[in-house]
């Protein structure tokens, strides 16, 4: 994370960080310097997750047979702004649900 921080902060390229992946991280913003710090860039977007991307994100659930719709949000947001890189812990689990993004593994 530290490496991401660092590479984003040198180039210009934009971070867009699901609603939901930011409630998942997010428990005390005073002790998470790093994440805030991502989230308070100008270059960082907070995608909301609305009406649409709600009903996006279900049926992605549904096709994909999963419940977890963080994950299944992340894909959404993913192909929403594509050329797009996920980063993620998570890597099975995404391609599990959309075999076509690209994923960095942390």
């Amino acid at each position: 994370m530290v490496l991401l921080l660092e590479e984003i902060r040198r180039g210009n390229e934009r971070v867009v960080i699901p609603a939901g992946v930011l409630a998942q991280v997010w428990r005390d913003g005073a002790r998470q310097a790093r994440i805030a710090a991502l989230v308070g860039d100008r270059r960082t977007k907070v995608d909301p997750l609305d009406r649409s991307s709600a009903k996006a994100t279900g049926v992605l659930c549904g096709i994909a047979g999963t419940s977890d719709i963080v994950d299944a949000s992340v894909a959404i947001t993913a192909r929403s702004f594509e050329p797009s890189v996920v980063v993620t812990a998570d890597a099975a689990d995404l391609r599990a649900i959309d075999p076509g993004l690209t994923v960095a593994q942390l």
